[in-house]
């Protein structure tokens, strides 16, 4: 899936710069496309790193 792939990348990318509105951001939407895809479990892991942040 497309968006799977761009989410994991733009969150490297972010990590390496350390910018947290942009490595939240990318967990967040990690975290939707994981719900899209029933993985529910990564879905609600991905979503509480983003609001942590």
């Amino acid at each position: 899936m497309v968006a799977l792939k761009l989410s994991e990348s733009t969150l490297i990318k972010a990590l390496e710069v350390g910018d947290q509105f942009y490595i939240s951001n990318s967990y967040m939407n990690l975290g939707w496309v994981k719900y899209e895809l029933n993985h529910l479990t990564q879905a609600e892991k991905y979503l509480n790193i983003a609001l942590d942040i």
